[in-house]
């Protein structure tokens, strides 16, 4: 289906993806990228990336040039904007920024997220969270640091455990803060988080 939601105060979409790839090339029509995707392997992979760029036809209007960093994150060489991508299965989504870069991150509700529990919460959220804490509660914390790690590309995987959320109050969309426990001068973020029966969403327009 097309464009899900379109978060304009903000410059960021999600996408459902229910199209086939045909159909999704034929949306964004843009024979270039066409020609890159015969890279990617996998089914699934090629939808989510032609989502993340019809969700960026979307937002601009137009088709743009996307190039992607040594680290592997997207820019826009000729655009004024910031970037963002992520995808999860069945959907796709982007944001934009004029000045910071931002981050976001989606993820489709499962109970999975409680296996890896200790691998991306810090000892402070491990305490406070019971094992039979909601799913939505560590779904939001998973996103949050994926976003905020988009936010920061120097920072090597697997250093989750060291950004904390601060507690917040669960409801279907609202704030958080996040801080880098090892970087105690820095400035905590403040994220937005949207939750759904399908996924969990969190973005940030930048610190």
């Amino acid at each position: 289906m097309p464009l899900l939601q379109e978060y304009s105060s903000t410059h960021a979409g999600v996408w459902h993806i229910t199209e086939d790839e045909p159909t999704l090339l034929q949306l964004l029509d843009d024979p270039s990228f066409e020609a890159e995707l015969k890279s990617v392997h996998s089914d699934s992979r090629r939808k989510e990336k032609l989502a993340c760029r019809l969700l960026l036809k979307a937002l601009l209007r137009r088709v743009v040039k996307v190039s992607y960093s040594e680290e592997g994150a997207p820019y826009l060489p000729y655009e004024p904007y910031l970037v963002s991508f992520t995808h999860t299965k069945d959907f796709a989504a982007v944001i934009l920024s004029h000045e910071t870069q931002p981050g976001i991150d989606i993820e489709y509700r499962s109970e999975r997220i409680r296996k890896i529990r200790q691998q991306f919460l810090s000892p402070n959220e491990e305490t406070a969270l019971p094992d039979d804490c909601p799913t939505s509660q560590l779904l939001i914390r998973w996103c949050a640091k994926e976003a905020l790690y988009k936010m920061l590309p120097h920072v090597e995987a697997g250093w989750f455990p060291r950004f904390e959320v601060s507690p917040f109050e669960e409801s279907d969309a609202g704030t958080l803060s996040i801080c880098d426990l090892d970087n105690r001068d820095m400035t905590c973020t403040k994220m937005s988080f949207v939750v759904t029966p399908q996924f969990v969403l969190v973005y940030s327009l930048g610190r």
